[in-house]
């Protein structure tokens, strides 16, 4: 015992002089090379660090924003003074925004439906479903009675799938098999008269969204990226935005064992596929959406750009993407404090778009809250360069940190939850209003959610 606890005393002394050494040896080649260059900097990959050195990664946000990131040369420098924005705000004047096809007043769920998913893109599906099924049968070692009597799903078909698939999510059962039973109790007798169960089965077996011949391996969505990559561009064409967007994270549910489910314990369902969506808040309508694939995504399939990440972080790359062809027209988007940052408003201000929302405490660039602050106490800066990039300091509760670059500091009288008059500032005011379009997206989807345990976690 005596001996191993000498032992253990002496890699501790001989690890202190590792570091010691190590240290003094980086203080002198750091002095020698900033005597020859001297706005030259190290290069950590340069030399080996042992191992008994533990190295401190520099401080990130969330967002992967360095919070003690060194400023450029020729990068602006921030000066935030006390006041409010200077400028006023240009209004929004595109009289062509809203939808762009205009349904008659009797119109039912389905006109809307064919709209929403045409023809041009379940048929797309559809060919991909037999393609897949014919590439099964011409690999496989021999053919089941089945498989030998197998028919090319027609796209009416399809479509009688997809109702079957809505109605098991309106009338719920424990197994499938129930839906096509004879007993009276447990059966569906609408269901059974859409589609038999054999063929409901085997459309399901063979539903494909992807290219069968070509996959695309690194895409880690390739599997869906057809048919999504079609559904956003359409519902682009059936709405031109109007001047409130609202950008927000949302959580698919899904228990598949896939490698970008994410898990978040504030969400309701914890375990999905995360995506980020753009929303028209006047008419409530997704206008673009990207799947979030993980860190670990193949240079090609980067949601957002290196050069981005590293001046917006990643929230702030979302939105300048989900966002891109809609700038320049003065809109107003509203978003998060995952997303929000000085650099991302002053961006957006020079493509002519404003910029609403919470900021998270130690943003590149942004002003810390004044020390403390008493509940009702109040401090608005605004940025000496760009005077309409706007953050206020408010204490409630806790202390409340807007950034704001469309609308100028002002309180107004509301009511609380008790209905007694109170003061709020109007930034909150129209956040709280505007910022809530993705959140009637999930409750619909979470009203008719249609999905079943599978073998294909798309599904």
């Amino acid at each position: 015992m005596e001996s191993q606890e000498e032992n253990s005393e002496n890699e501790i002394i001989m690890g202190m002089l590792r570091n010691f050494e190590y240290e003094m040896d980086q203080e002198d080649a750091t002095s020698e090379l900033s005597q020859e260059h001297p706005d030259a900097t190290m290069d950590e990959s340069d030399d080996e660090i042992p191992e008994a050195i533990n190295i401190q990664s520099p401080e990130m946000d969330d967002n992967g924003i360095l919070l003690s990131l060194a400023t450029p040369a020729n990068a602006k420098t921030w000066n935030w003074i006390l006041g409010g924005n200077q400028k006023v705000r240009t209004p929004f004047a595109n009289v062509s925004a809203g939808w762009t096809i205009e349904l008659p007043e009797d119109a039912k769920e389905m006109d809307f439906w064919k709209l929403t998913f045409p023809d041009r893109i379940l048929s797309e599906v559809v060919k991909e479903s037999n393609d897949y099924a014919i590439h099964v049968m011409e690999n496989a070692d021999s053919l089941s009675r089945r498989q030998q009597k197998f028919q090319a799903v027609s796209y009416d078909e399809f479509l009688r799938y997809l109702a079957v698939r809505i109605i098991m999510r309106i009338d719920q059962k424990p197994e499938m098999a129930m839906y096509w039973s004879k007993d009276p109790i447990l059966g569906s007798i609408v269901v059974r008269d859409i589609l038999s169960s054999d063929r409901f089965y085997e459309i399901q077996r063979y539903l494909h969204l992807s290219d069968t011949e070509t996959p695309n391996e690194s895409d880690k969505i390739f599997k869906i990226r057809k048919l999504w990559d079609l559904t956003m561009n359409n519902f682009q064409n059936l709405v031109v935005p109007n001047d409130f967007l609202s950008v927000d994270e949302s959580l698919v549910k899904s228990r598949a064992r896939i490698k970008f489910k994410q898990f978040i314990p504030t969400k309701r369902n914890r375990f999905g596929v995360k995506t980020f969506s753009l929303v028209d808040e006047r008419t409530g309508f997704i206008v673009n959406s990207v799947i979030y694939e993980g860190k670990a995504m193949s240079a090609e399939n980067q949601t957002v750009s290196a050069a981005d990440k590293k001046q917006f972080g990643h929230g702030g790359g979302i939105v300048l993407q989900l966002c891109q062809p809609y700038l320049g027209e003065f809109r107003t988007i509203f978003a998060d404090n995952y997303f929000n940052s000085p650099n991302l408003a002053e961006k957006l201000l020079k493509e002519n778009t404003y910029l609403c929302g919470t900021l998270r405490s130690g943003r590149l660039n942004a002003p810390k809250p004044p020390k403390g602050m008493k509940r009702g106490d109040l401090e608005v800066r605004h940025d000496e360069q760009d005077a309409e990039i706007m953050v206020e300091f408010w204490r409630d509760k806790g202390v409340v940190k807007m950034i704001s670059t469309g609308f100028e500091h002002a309180l107004v009288e509301t009511n609380n939850a008790a209905g007694a008059p109170k003061q709020k500032l109007k930034t909150i005011i129209e956040y709280n209003n505007y910022a809530r379009g993705i959140d009637r997206a999930d409750q619909m989807m979470g009203l008719y959610d249609t999905g079943r345990k599978t073998m294909k976690w798309y599904l």
